[in-house]
């Protein structure tokens, strides 16, 4: 007989989220494993940030229940939206852990029914939202064993929703009480896993690592890789993730190089006008391109056809050590070299091991600019490589294959 699972997870496709990749590659391959998977997910509210291709990859078995989400859409620079802004950092401070809280009310009488219905062996809960979590204590009263995943630093406010000292403790004694009631907690690296287990001694034979990784069924096949250097940028930019460190890099690496040609790509949201940028420091705008929004594999195509791909991770940013972008697991999976502009911490670590990439500090334009020189000349000599055994580690399929072990471990 096929074990139940019921996956909570308020980002899942068609949302284009970065959030939303982890639940839907758990439900892909769980389902292949012999799993009856479940999903309770968000119903918009965001209606620019979707991906309707990702659904054709996902099994027909799986059956998705969507609750409505109360949150308005996203922010515009409208006079409503920046009052819509506001009341979001109002949220902030009445709400907690985080404002989809209110979602989680909403959802919890069709979690209820869900339980009651399909009678799952086992549930998984993915946050953050780590007002998500909160469904767990109903399936422990429920006798329903769960299981929490962490996908970001709670206590340490990766997030940055936390807007007081008492917010702060809350999140704390939230986490104790998460892990006291969950038969499990997984979590996205070792070094989140460890800072976890280090507050929280007495469950760390509870806490297992389920790390990140690319799906290489996804990708696209057959992608050329374009004649010049091509270093793309694919995420979102914004606070202190700017493209001014990897623009006076490529100025400066022109400076030096007479006669050469780099073009820059920024796939995503961006804060910031990235031309505007370019001309600011001196660098061609012509060879600056800015693509506001894709879906997945149009992102990936353009990944894989580039020369190289940078990742920016600032010093300010909270718990920049203990987490990693969702998309460094997309590079890794692109097979083309990272230049990781990054602190001490898990994305330097786990960069620094593909003997392909470089590693420097977020504010290092020199160190940029001699690493673009390196793989310039690379291109120019055909003598790219990529550390194919090495990425391998990041394969989705084999985390599943330990989460499929947990998960029946539980049940």
């Amino acid at each position: 007989m096929r074990k139940k699972l019921l996956l909570v997870a308020y980002y899942f496709p068609p949302h284009n989220f970065v959030g939303a990749y982890r639940p839907f590659r758990f439900a892909r391959y769980l389902s292949r494993m012999g799993w009856e998977v479940t999903v309770l997910s968000a119903q918009g509210p965001e209606k620019r940030r979707r991906d309707d291709e990702l659904l054709k990859f996902l099994p027909e078995s799986v059956d998705v229940h969507r609750v409505p989400a109360p949150e308005a859409g996203e922010p515009s620079k409208s006079a409503v939206n920046r009052f819509r802004r506001f009341a979001r950092t109002l949220l902030d401070l009445v709400t907690f852990p985080d404002k989809k809280l209110l979602w989680v009310r909403r959802a919890r009488p069709i979690f209820r029914k869900l339980i009651d219905s399909i009678k799952p062996d086992v549930v998984l809960i993915t946050a953050p939202p780590y007002s998500s979590l909160w469904l767990g204590f109903e399936a422990g009263k429920m006798g329903i064993p769960w299981v929490a995943d962490f996908r970001d630093a709670w206590v340490e406010d990766a997030l940055n929703a936390y807007r007081t000292p008492l917010h702060r403790r809350l999140a704390r004694s939230s986490e104790r009480r998460v892990l006291g009631s969950a038969a499990a907690s997984t979590f996205v690296n070792r070094w989140l896993l460890r800072n976890v287990a280090e507050r929280n001694p007495e469950f760390a034979d509870r806490l297992h690592l389920i790390s990140n990784g690319f799906d290489p069924e996804l990708l696209p096949r057959a992608v050329r890789t374009e004649d010049d250097t091509v270093v793309s940028y694919i995420g979102t930019l914004y606070d202190d993730r700017k493209p001014d460190v990897l623009i006076r890099a490529a100025k400066l690496f022109l400076d030096r190089h007479p006669g050469a040609r780099i073009r820059l790509r920024f796939v995503g949201k961006s804060e910031y006008d990235v031309r505007l940028t370019a001309r600011r420091w001196g660098f061609p705008e012509e060879d600056v391109e800015h693509i506001e929004f894709t879906g997945y594999r149009q992102a990936a195509e353009m990944g894989i056809s580039s020369t190289a791909l940078w990742l920016i991770v600032s010093h300010r940013e909270k718990a920049a050590s203990l987490t990693a972008p969702g998309k460094l697991y997309d590079y890794i999976g692109f097979m083309r070299p990272i230049i990781a502009s990054v602190p001490d911490g898990v994305v330097r670590e786990i960069v620094a091991g593909f003997s392909d990439s470089f590693v420097v500090a977020p504010d290092d334009e020199v160190g940029l600019a001699n690493a673009l020189s390196e793989i310039h000349s690379m291109r120019v000599n055909g003598e790219m490589k990529v550390d194919v055994s090495a990425r391998q580690e990041f394969d989705i399929r084999k985390w599943v294959e330990r989460l499929d072990a947990l998960l029946k471990s539980l049940t």
